[in-house]
């Protein structure tokens, strides 16, 4: 598998299988890392939710789950982790 040092735009901190939560105009993507082959995207769909809140808690439950990392994308190749270790609450 190519490094972060190998391959333009892939950032060191999402290894395959990791969970990401990004922003979209109709709300938050969950995406999991793929290995980098080509020219990307290097990840594939998971879901498309309306809040923030839900996004964060999907997102650390299906990490959680594969024993894997979740990240919160900030912009462009900077991403946050997100605390897989507990399960967000969500209030309604």
């Amino acid at each position: 598998m190519a490094s972060s040092g190998e391959v333009p735009g892939w950032s060191s901190c999402c290894e395959p299988g990791d969970i990401t939560v990004s922003n979209v105009y109709s709300g938050f993507l969950i995406g999991r890392a793929i290995e980098p082959r080509g020219p990307g995207p290097w990840w594939e769909y998971i879901a498309l939710v309306k809040t923030e809140i839900e996004a964060l808690h999907q997102a650390a439950t299906l990490a959680r789950m594969a024993g894997t990392r979740a990240w919160r994308h900030i912009q462009n190749d900077d991403y946050e982790s997100i605390p897989v270790e507990r399960t967000v609450t969500i209030e309604r």
